[in-house]
């Protein structure tokens, strides 16, 4: 626009603190604020609720759990309220307005993260709707948890598919993916060793760094 060279700035991330303990538990977690779709931007928690409970169906998550955590404001009240009817009798867990600390704790336990924005639209007419970065995403990376997102905008270009984390494309994509990285420990391992390292690369130095770059170009 104002033909003038420029470089990208990637937000600085900084890891929460983990609370100590046991690591890598068979738990999946959500984290994003709870928008009501009709309001534009969301992170689509209730099309990975009914993903979950597809899996549950077919025995793939036997042993495992869903939490999903994150804010929410009056507007989206139906809408969660909905989630946490549709979640009764299965084991899924609702937290809502949680504390930064308990956010901390999850990750510290969680295996696996699910990430949906984006899904279902269209980036021509709507890209305000897909996640721009996604500091949720690289805060899980930090932790250890292995994310599994949708491969578009922001945590596509945070997420190396196949080294770090997986990228999926359409739900049923998302359930195959999912229930192959339960079933395989050694290849979660391997992929929380490579997400520590890579959420680095967003990290407060690294921003610092970068920050000099452009200064100096």
């Amino acid at each position: 626009l104002w033909q003038a060279p420029s470089g990208v700035l990637h937000p600085p991330v900084r890891p929460l603190e983990p609370e100590a303990g046991s690591t890598g538990e068979r738990l999946i977690v959500v984290l994003g604020r709870f928008f009501d779709p009709v309001y534009g931007h969301s992170k689509k928690q209730d099309a990975l609720l009914e993903t979950w409970l597809s899996l549950e169906e077919r025995g793939a998550v036997d042993g495992w759990r869903l939490v999903m955590i994150g804010g929410a404001d009056g507007r989206s009240r139906e809408y969660v309220l909905g989630l946490k009817r549709r979640a009764i009798g299965h084991r899924v867990d609702l937290r809502v307005n949680a504390p930064r600390s308990e956010v901390a704790s999850l990750l510290s336990r969680a295996s696996i993260m699910w990430h949906a924005a984006g899904l279902g639209e269209d980036p021509e007419r709507h890209p305000d709707r897909f996640e721009h970065f996604g500091i949720a995403v690289v805060e899980a990376m930090a932790a250890g948890v292995v994310p599994v997102v949708f491969g578009s905008a922001g945590p596509a270009e945070i997420v190396g598919h196949g080294r770090d984390g997986l990228h999926w494309h359409d739900l049923s994509d998302l359930a195959s993916q999912t229930a192959e990285l339960i079933a395989d420990p050694e290849r979660r391992s391997s992929m929380s060793i490579a997400a520590r390292e890579r959420a680095l690369d967003f990290g407060v130095e690294a921003f610092g760094r970068r920050v000099d770059e452009l200064l100096e170009e």
